[in-house]
């Protein structure tokens, strides 16, 4: 069970919060949950406090609260905070949890939710002692792998008569009954998992839910299908892609499918939760693309939009690029962000297309015009999928790549004909200090796709001869606007100190071999192996031409004696967009070398052990990074 608090100063304030809950779970219990029911191991994640309130223990209050209000219902058991502080630490992973990394901490505890949830707000009036709050809970399902389930709940407490001032026991009684009703509400509105009931030849997907059961015009159904193990000889339960509703009657809905694998007769279905601002983010702009969709209507029937007469009738799509990193010292990739465009849809999407170039001005080759063959040109990737969100163009060099895929679509007579893709491309490498350009171009139809997939064949020692071929000639989008530029660089590399060598604290010294391509750096400093609590960072600094040691020495700031350390150098490129280095939960605007570690000398008594001089920055230094200018020489 969650404890309250372990500090002495809340014992008292803690002992009463139990005690209301104590007395609220016991007159809530009736006779029929006395009955033997199923029980759900829950995992409750700490809140995060997002109320500007100040009360450090106001998130640990919230999470408490929490784990009461689930157990009350006599359908969870709530693995204990001890359990999950232990996981964490050895997952290294510090909350927020995004949901993958949920998905390792229900599986590491044998949870079957992981709830999370923020407090978005909490208000006190002095003259009153009314308290309004508001909560975001969600239900992550480790067995499913989504979030099935949630509330986002708001309270006002009534005023207390005679009040004296004391904010302790009426917050403590908020949260109370904030966990209390985002738990009833959460309850009662699961929705019960569905089967596909039909699916037509024109695409339209039939579910056995309905009003009656929760879902609406919008919900979106996450869509599992069984597949047989032989190694466990029994059927396992995959997503293989996700539907949204666009209609909904009392006890069946249509649906069309908005991503992965179009659904078959027999599949399951299960509604993922959305919170309320999102579903008003979404109903925005459904009424955007609505708006969209009548003028294009307008358009054709004024003779303004051709429909499949040639490549003018498909708008570019969009994209923008960044350097990724997966964590610090990896190789890094490019990726490029896609951006679909207002027509097609991503059910009406074939392939996509991806092309580098070395100037903003470069020409995608294969522009539509029939069977076309190139003999050079730069595309990159072919990716045989109707939505792409991102694509990382990885550093390596493949030749000879091969690609196919087929699909059907309806000509302007109305019949059904087969159209298809055939690619031999190559992959060149991404060579670290050049400067590449992106577009995007995408092949695509009126109608949904039957497509294969992707074939590669094994690289060779020199490039192959390239060639191209779509067919009908109008399936070939426009390519998008140049994307970047991006400058591909390796990380620096550390010289200075490693393998946990001595330093002296009062004049901490860097030195790392600048990369190639970067020439803005920052030397980052950590006294934990997780790279979460930055002790002290140098300014932004500058390469210079022909500069092959860069060096930075801490002399206005001076590290704790007798303590290990951790370091890092980020660099990145001025003038292009941030890169991101992935960092536990966070992603952190430089790619960053490897982590290194170093051991401070034991200090002397004296003024020198101080941490910091009397210019010295502050041994805490909040956020990521640290921005200030570069003294001059």
């Amino acid at each position: 069970m969650h404890k309250l608090s372990r500090r002495p100063v809340y014992r008292y304030a803690s002992l009463a919060f139990v005690a209301l809950m104590a007395v609220s779970l016991r007159a809530g219990l009736a006779p029929a949950e006395a009955q033997a029911r199923e029980v759900t191991a829950a995992v409750v994640i700490p809140v995060r406090d997002a109320s500007g309130s100040g009360d450090p223990m106001l998130g640990a209050k919230m999470t408490d609260a929490l784990a009461l209000a689930l157990e009350a219902t006599r359908s969870y058991r709530v693995i204990s905070r001890d359990d999950l502080m232990r996981e964490l630490k050895a997952l290294e992973l510090t909350p927020p949890l995004n949901e993958q990394q949920q998905l390792r901490v229900g599986e590491a505890l044998q949870a079957d939710r992981v709830i999370t949830a923020t407090l978005t707000s909490l208000s006190l009036d002095q003259r009153t002692g009314v308290v309004r709050a508001e909560l975001d809970m969600r239900s992550y399902n480790v067995k499913i792998g989504a979030v099935l389930n949630g509330a986002f709940v708001q309270i006002e407490t009534k005023p207390v008569p005679g009040w004296s001032g004391d904010p302790v026991p009426v917050i403590n009684e908020a949260l109370r009954e904030l966990a209390e009703k985002a738990v009833f509400e959460m309850e009662r509105s699961a929705i019960r998992h569905g089967t596909i009931y039909l699916v037509d030849d024109q695409g339209v997907i039939t579910t056995d839910l309905g009003v009656n059961d929760g879902v609406s015009v919008g919900t979106q159904l996450l869509v599992l299908r069984g597949f047989y193990v032989p190694e466990l000889n029994e059927t396992k339960m995959r997503p293989i892609g996700v539907i949204e509703l666009t209609g909904a009657q009392v006890r069946l809905s249509q649906a069309k499918s908005v991503s992965g694998q179009v659904p078959r007769i027999g599949d399951r279905v299960y509604a993922l939760y959305r919170a309320p601002s999102e579903v008003k983010q979404i109903m925005k702009g459904r009424r955007v693309t609505s708006m969209g969709r009548n003028l294009l209507g307008l358009g054709i029937i004024l003779g303004i939009v051709a429909t499949a007469t040639g490549s003018q009738n498909i708008s570019p799509p969009g994209a923008d690029v960044l350097l990724y990193q997966q964590g610090p010292g990896a190789t890094p990739v490019v990726r490029i962000n896609i951006h679909r465009g207002l027509n097609p849809d991503p059910q009406h999407t074939h392939v996509w297309l991806i092309y580098r170039g070395d100037s903003p001005g470069f020409i995608a080759d294969a522009t539509a015009g029939g069977d076309v063959t190139l003999t050079g040109g730069p595309l990159v990737a072919a990716i045989n999928q109707g939505r792409l969100d991102y694509y990382e163009d990885q550093p390596g060099r493949l030749v000879g790549i091969t690609f196919s895929a087929t699909f059907q679509y309806f000509n302007r007579q109305g019949e059904q004909e087969d159209g298809s893709v055939d690619i031999t491309y190559n992959h060149p490498e991404l060579i670290p200090g050049n400067r590449y350009w992106y577009k995007v171009r995408r092949v695509v139809d009126p109608w949904r796709p039957i497509l294969p997939n992707p074939q590669q064949v094994a690289p060779q020692q020199e490039f192959s001869a390239v060639t191209f071929t779509v067919d009908p000639q109008d399936a070939l989008s426009e390519p998008s606007a140049a994307a970047g530029p991006v400058t591909y660089s390796l990380p620096a590399t550390p010289l200075r100190p490693v393998n946990s060598t001595t330093v002296n604290p009062a004049s901490a010294t860097f030195e790392w071999t600048p990369a190639r391509g970067a020439d803005q750096y920052q030397v980052q400093v950590y006294d934990d192996t997780q790279l979460t609590h930055l002790v002290a960072a140098s300014p932004l600094l500058s390469w210079t031409a022909g500069q092959t040691l860069m060096r930075y020495t801490f002399t206005d700031f001076t590290f704790p004696g007798d303590t290990n350390f951790y370091w890092v150098v980020g660099s990145r490129t001025i003038g292009e967009a941030q890169p991101q280095c992935v960092v536990g939960a966070r992603k952190v605007p430089f790619v960053l070398s490897t982590k290194e570690t170093f051991r401070t000398v034991t200090l002397p008594p004296g003024p020198a052990a101080s941490a910091g001089g009397p210019s010295g920055r502050p041994g805490s230094v909040r956020g990521f990074w640290r921005e200030r200018r570069q003294p001059h020489p």
